[in-house]
């Protein structure tokens, strides 16, 4: 499948400001900005969807942010038409959650956690 043109096009849907901060080749990285955090997602030709720099501000945790920016985030990869497993990355910005809550939460997503083994 050749994500460029969906990708591409699907910059300006929902309303939510989305930022396409580079592209080399068919790789497209975007970071989507919201008034209660941000999350970042890579898409590369040939290779599964990553999500990564998931944040939310300190007030606004614990209330379902997380849960709705990675739906939107999710929901933007699949408006590609991408219908594949989605990786993303458990690891903690901060001393927000601990990393098994962490990947407890992106499997209750139906994320594949790249570094699920990873000792700390």
């Amino acid at each position: 499948m050749d994500i460029g043109a969906n990708v591409k096009s699907a910059k300006v849907y929902g309303g939510v400001e989305r930022k396409m901060s580079n592209e080399y080749g068919n790789t497209y990285c975007f970071r989507r900005r919201m008034k209660y955090g941000y999350c970042c997602f890579e898409i590369e030709q040939g290779e599964n969807p990553i999500i990564f720099n998931l944040y939310i501000y300190p007030s606004y945790r614990r209330q379902g942010y997380g849960r709705k920016i990675l739906q939107r985030i999710i929901n933007d990869i699949r408006k590609t038409g991408y219908a594949g497993e989605i990786d993303i990355v458990a690891s903690p910005l901060e001393d927000s959650i601990s990393r098994e809550k962490l990947i407890s939460f992106y499997s209750t997503m139906g994320l594949n956690i790249l570094n699920k083994e990873e000792n700390e």
